[in-house]
C-alpha cells in the first residue's frame, strides 16, 4: 500500500507571552495528612478571596506528587486553589486480582480526592461547584476515567457518602488514555501496573473504552509531539472517542516532550494560562482560530496558512488528504539558530520508520488520516 507523506515547516518567531500573575507572589502550601484515611493533599493558594476555582492535579507514575508543584503553584498564582493529592502507584507489574485490587485503590483514592476538595474548598476560599481534574502521564489515565462518569461503577467507594465526586473539566498534560497502551520498547504506558495481557481486568476502568454518563464535562488535553514515553496518538483516539459520544473534547498539541507541561519550563507558564483562560471562560482557550490548510492531493502538497508562527500563540490547521491513499502528515520545527539540514525527512517508507532527526529539527510529529478525510490541529510552539 502506498502511503503519502505532507511536511508543513514553520520558521520560529519569538514573542513575549503574557503570564497574568505575577510570579512575586506568595505561594502558600498547606499538607492534609490522611484525609479520610485515602490520601495526603498538598493544597496551594495564593489569594484570600473567596469564590476562586478549584483545580484537583494528580501526578504521573513516578508516584512523585512534587512534580505537580511548578504547575501548581503557575494555577494558584493565577487565582485558582489547587489540591494535589497522592494516589498509590505500585512498584511492580501486577495481573489478575492483585491488578484489579491496584487499580481499584487508585480509582478510590482519586474519587475520594474530588469529594475532600468539594467539601472543604469554602473554607479555602474556593468555589466547590467549579472544580476541574487535571491529570498528568498516568495520573490522566486514573483521572479521565473517574471524570467521564457520572456515578462510579467500582463498588466500594463509601468516603464522604453522598458528596458529588463529578468535576466540571477534565485537563490532561501528556496523558495515557489507553490501559493497553504499547510503545517501541516494549514497556506500557502508564507504568509497571498496565499490562496488555490484562485488557480484561483493565477494561471497567479504561477511558477508551468506559461509556460517557458525565455528558456535560468539557475536556481538554495538551500533548508533545516529541513525547517519547507516552505517544501522542493516544490523546488523538482519546478526544476522538469522547467526541463521538457528544462530550466537549479539543486537544492542543505542542512541541514539548513528556514531562514539559508540568516542569519549570517555559511549556508550565504557557498550559497555566490556556488553563486560567478555560476556567475565565476566554473564547480563545483552547480553541484557535483557523489559519489555513495543508492538504494532499496524490503527488501534490499545497498550504494557504501564515509560514511563521509566534511563539505560544496557539493556532488551527486543517489538514485535508484528498487523496486515495492513506497519508501521514509531518510537522517539524527547526532551531532557529541552526541550518536546516538538506533532506529532513528521508523515505520513511509504510512502516512509518522516520528515524532520528537531524541535528536542526528541534521539534517533529507525524498524524496519519485516512483517505478523503479532513481533520483540524491546534497546535503550538511553547518551547
Amino acid at each position: 500500500m502506498r502511503l503519502g507523506r505532507c511536511l508543513l515547516t514553520t520558521a520560529l518567531v519569538v514573542a513575549v507571552a503574557t503570564v497574568g500573575c505575577d510570579d512575586a507572589t506568595e505561594v502558600r502550601v498547606v499538607r492534609d495528612i490522611d484525609v479520610d484515611g485515602v490520601t495526603v493533599t498538598d493544597r496551594y493558594t495564593a489569594d484570600d478571596g473567596a469564590g476562586r476555582p478549584v483545580i484537583v492535579m494528580l501526578h504521573g507514575g513516578d508516584g512523585d506528587p512534587d512534580r505537580m508543584a511548578p504547575l501548581a503553584e503557575a494555577m494558584a498564582r493565577r487565582g485558582a486553589l489547587v489540591y494535589v493529592p497522592t494516589w498509590p502507584v505500585p512498584s511492580e507489574r501486577l495481573t489478575g486480582d492483585e491488578l484489579d485490587g491496584a487499580l481499584h485503590d487508585q480509582f478510590e483514592a482519586v474519587v475520594c480526592s474530588l469529594r475532600h476538595a468539594r467539601r472543604t474548598a469554602r473554607e479555602h476560599g474556593g468555589d466547590p461547584d467549579d472544580i476541574t481534574l487535571l491529570g498528568h502521564s498516568a495520573g490522566g489515565f486514573v483521572g479521565a476515567a473517574v471524570a467521564i462518569v457520572a456515578e462510579p461503577p467500582w463498588p466500594g467507594i463509601g468516603c464522604d457518602a453522598g458528596i458529588e465526586h463529578r468535576p466540571q473539566r477534565f485537563i490532561g498534560t501528556s496523558g495515557d488514555y489507553k490501559g493497553s497502551t504499547m510503545f517501541s520498547n516494549g514497556t506500557s504506558a502508564g507504568g509497571p501496573v498496565y499490562s496488555p495481557s490484562q485488557a480484561d481486568v483493565i477494561a471497567p476502568y479504561d477511558p477508551v473504552v468506559l461509556d460517557v454518563t458525565n455528558g456535560d464535562l468539557d475536556v481538554r488535553l495538551l500533548h508533545g509531539f516529541h513525547d517519547d514515553i507516552i505517544w501522542p496518538d493516544v490523546a488523538f483516539e482519546f478526544r476522538d472517542h469522547l467526541a463521538d459520544q457528544g462530550v466537549d473534547a479539543r486537544l492542543l498539541t505542542l512541541d514539548v516532550a513528556h514531562g514539559d507541561p508540568v516542569e519549570p519550563s517555559g511549556a508550565v507558564d504557557f498550559v497555566a494560562d490556556q488553563i486560567a483562560g478555560l476556567l475565565t471562560r476566554q473564547a480563545t482557550a483552547f480553541e484557535p482560530e483557523l489559519t489555513g490548510t495543508l492538504a494532499f492531493d496524490h503527488d501534490r502538497c499545497t498550504y494557504d496558512g501564515p509560514t511563521e508562527l509566534a511563539v505560544a500563540e496557539a493556532v488551527a490547521v486543517d489538514l485535508r488528504n484528498d487523496s486515495d491513499a492513506p497519508l501521514v502528515f509531518g510537522f517539524v520545527a527547526f532551531e532557529s539558530w541552526r541550518p536546516a539540514d538538506e533532506g529532513v525527512i528521508l523515505d520513511g517508507g509504510p512502516s512509518g520508520r522516520w528515524g532520528e532527526p537531524p541535528d536542526a529539527v528541534h521539534g517533529w510529529g507525524f498524524i496519519p488520516r485516512p483517505p478523503r478525510t479532513t481533520k483540524t490541529l491546534d497546535w503550538a510552539l511553547v518551547d
